[in-house]
């Protein structure tokens, strides 16, 4: 149940946490540093030198002294990333390492409205997600589906019941790398003449019998027909489960181009779902913010600006200091080894990893 709180008392208690914001000192991403401070996080204002008199007249407004870097956002992006490599033991906490967030200012478009409501909604998760009760649910329950998606990895919902505990934890680019494994299931189940659709299907037949969701289940209950009838609007359903997982998982990771491939797909299987429409308009605005920004930068930044998210700079919560310090391919392997006692599926690439910065 959603609990209100008047304006001026703490919506989270964040006192324990370390944000630290680009674009922090001008407009969108000066209202969210004082989101963020409100409700007692310790908050890292990150932006260009340039800013540095809005900065200061930001940080005179606030409840609590807070820290500016002025050196540029990749400055303290570097900073974080060796902020993580010096992690201690604790691994129930995934908000050890600072959280970073990329913000940037929506215009007259009318989305600056959204993406405070997505702070907020951000606040709630850091919050509520970082409490041990809360991190070994969630532990548990994607502990128990990797076992399960050992022997039936062409289960459409174990891929989504993962995703959603990633994306309760905050993870979401792992939340987003298995929400695009179930919908390749589910595209690939709607084509008969796939071998890896004939698997979706199968298993999801199975579910529909096991279950006897055609008779009990209220989500089924308009679904009439044979059994291969339920199959395709059981697919439906699932898939636009993952949709919302997918889309939800790319706002957080501030990928623009991907978020609006994403909804362009939604709405064309989905016409009916007004949600889809309108976020995809919300989407088109945020693309053109971003570019209208960086106007005065080479076109090659421009493009990288454009193209790739942000993907918070931490290790996950399962990572040993060994692991997070010097990723060598000796380490990689023997994780490797320990992934495919768990499941077939999990691997981890080479080039994904190099050893971590020895200095900022």
């Amino acid at each position: 149940m959603t609990q209100y709180y008047p304006k001026e008392q703490l919506l989270f208690d964040l006192s324990s946490k370390t944000v630290i914001v680009t674009g922090g000192a001008n407009s969108i991403g000066a209202e969210t540093v004082r989101q963020y401070a409100t409700n007692g996080a310790n908050v890292v204002i990150a932006d260009l030198p340039s800013c540095s008199v809005n900065a200061a007249i930001l940080v005179g407004t606030l409840p609590k002294d807070i820290d500016v870097n002025l050196k540029g956002n990749m400055n303290v992006l570097r900073l974080a990333c060796l902020a993580n490599s010096h992690l201690g033991n604790d691994t129930l906490s995934p908000r050890l390492s600072p959280y970073v967030t990329e913000t940037f200012y929506h215009g007259s478009s009318g989305t600056s409205e959204t993406y405070i409501k997505w702070v907020r909604k951000s606040l709630s998760r850091l919050i509520t997600a970082d409490t041990k009760w809360a991190i070994e649910k969630n532990r548990d329950v994607i502990i128990e589906v990797t076992r399960w998606l050992r022997d039936h990895p062409y289960m459409e919902d174990l891929w989504w019941r993962r995703a959603r505990a990633l994306l309760d934890i905050g993870l979401p680019e792992l939340a987003a790398a298995d929400g695009y494994k179930g919908m390749m299931l589910i595209k690939a189940g709607f084509d008969y003449r796939s071998h890896l659709g004939e698997k979706a299907r199968l298993n999801l037949g199975l579910v529909l019998l096991t279950f006897n969701i055609t008779r009990d289940d209220p989500r089924f209950s308009e679904f009439k027909g044979d059994l291969r009838e339920c199959i395709h609007d059981g697919l439906v359903v699932e898939q636009e489960r993952l949709f919302y997982i997918m889309i939800e998982s790319l706002i957080l990771v501030r990928s623009p181009v991907d978020l609006i491939l994403t909804y362009q797909e939604a709405v064309k299987l989905y016409p009916h779902n007004s949600i889809f429409a309108r976020r995809l308009a919300d989407s088109f605005a945020i693309f053109k913010d971003i570019d209208k920004l960086h106007m005065n930068f080479p076109w090659a930044d421009r493009k990288q600006r454009l193209l790739y998210g942000l993907v918070p700079a931490r290790n996950y919560p399962w990572m040993t200091p060994e692991l997070g310090s010097v990723r060598t391919p000796e380490i990689i392997n023997d994780t490797n080894s320990q992934l495919r006692r768990a499941s077939d599926c999990l691997e981890s690439d080479q080039h994904q990893y190099s050893p971590a910065p020895s200095s900022p």
